[in-house]
């Protein structure tokens, strides 16, 4: 299997925007994953969560896969336990 690296160079001025965008998703991604674990639904929590985080409806979804995706992958390390 080959493998790559790639590095960027972001400007000064944008480190505090990335950091911030950084902190408001993993919010929202820990918020959505207690309200999905609790029953509600995701429609709801769509509009719901577009207007508290300030966030659009793709970023909503991407959130919402990162999630699918990490609940897959525990579950998938727990096959092989």
């Amino acid at each position: 299997m080959t493998q790559a690296t790639y590095q960027t160079r972001v400007p000064d001025n944008l480190i505090t925007f990335c950091q911030e965008m950084g902190l408001l998703f993993g919010n929202a991604e820990r918020h959505l994953y207690v309200d999905l674990r609790s029953g509600k639904k995701l429609n709801a929590l769509k509009k719901e969560y577009q207007v508290a985080y300030g966030i659009n409806a793709r970023q909503f979804n991407s959130i919402h896969s990162s999630i699918k995706g990490k609940i897959a992958s525990r579950n998938e390390c727990l096959k092989r336990q």
